[in-house]
């Protein structure tokens, strides 16, 4: 059974209802004054944004994400699934992202490509989260434009390649080694050079691969690399003895330069290197040579004279003895 109000309760409860339909009115223009307000702001920022309901339907846009589409005002797209503006191989992907903003509440720095419907496709970035409204659940998208910084990105991996390509190609030995000696970069021409290849030598130290422990000549070369990383500018320009993988000796002329990251920490040291064995091999036997010279000088019973064209000495007689 009904009760039945009385002439002041049923006042009481009109006016009860007046109040909440007038804050609800209230409520309702204060989210439309922030939703001008919203618009208002990013059209001024020239930065697109894109209101969807839970189906994906388009509810508002700025005229940043209308020009995307390749149309010119709002009531083009209005009403329609914003998945008919995306690129038709990232479908899956824009509708993947739909459902998970949904499910969590927000997406971030996810990469999407949206189609003008004439063949042209833009790249941009987009940061989405879920809100809910008068009108239910929300999806606010802001995307931002980044066919200038994926234009940059390909310049860059192209002058990369090229450089890459160069150094490869290059008729000099060229490698990159950490402080601690270890190689992270070892060109195609030091790979020939030296026997290896390319797993064979990442990461693993020069000593005992490209260097070994002591030269001939008896020096440290263990201590001499490790210097090397602390002190690469003592280095700038630097002989010594190197191997291949087949334990063959050979002379290389280094030129050494420090790789410094954000902080001006050392970080890698850059090796270009050329063969110089042939030189150091003239010049050993030379050595030989003149010690032989001299040897033979000290035993005959007679004076040896020697022309020294090589010392600038032409048509004059040294006595060795």
């Amino acid at each position: 059974m009904v009760k039945k109000l009385s002439s002041e309760e049923l006042e009481a409860k009109v006016k009860r209802l007046e109040r909440e339909v007038a804050e609800m009115r209230q409520r309702e223009e204060a989210f439309r004054t922030d939703v001008s307000k919203f618009r208002a702001f990013f059209e001024a920022a020239n930065v697109g944004y894109l209101i969807v309901d839970e189906a994906g339907t388009i509810v508002d846009a700025s005229s940043e994400y209308i020009r995307l589409t390749g149309h010119t005002t709002l009531e083009e797209i209005k009403g329609k699934s914003v998945l008919d503006w995306t690129a038709r191989q990232e479908i899956t992907k824009n509708k993947e992202a739909l459902d998970r903003c949904l499910a969590t509440g927000f997406i971030r720095d996810l990469e999407i490509s949206y189609a003008d419907g004439a063949g042209n496709c833009t790249p941009v970035e987009i940061n989405a989260m879920a809100v809910r409204t008068p009108d239910g659940k929300r999806i606010l998208t802001l995307c931002r434009d980044i066919s200038e910084r994926k234009r940059i990105e390909k310049s860059l991996q192209d002058t990369a390649d090229q450089y890459r390509e160069l150094v490869d190609n290059a008729n000099s030995i060229i490698l990159r080694m950490n402080v601690t000696g270890n190689v992270t970069y070892f060109n195609e021409f030091a790979r020939t050079f030296f026997g290896y290849e390319q797993k064979e030598i990442l990461g693993r130290s020069v000593v005992g691969t490209i260097v070994p422990e002591k030269e001939t000549t008896g020096r440290d070369l263990r201590t001499m690399i490790e210097d090397i990383g602390k002190h690469p500018e003592r280095y700038t320009n630097n002989e010594n003895e190197n191997m291949r993988k087949d334990g063959t000796r050979v002379w290389i002329a280094w030129t050494n330069k420090p790789i410094y990251d954000a902080t001006g920490q050392i970080v890698e040291t850059l090796c270009i290197g050329n063969d110089i064995t042939p030189r150091k091999n003239v010049e050993k036997a030379l050595r030989e040579s003149e010690e032989l010279f001299k040897a033979l000088a000290e035993d005959a019973p007679f004076g040896i004279s020697i022309m020294c064209k090589n010392q600038g000495l032409s048509g004059q007689s040294v006595l060795l003895r």
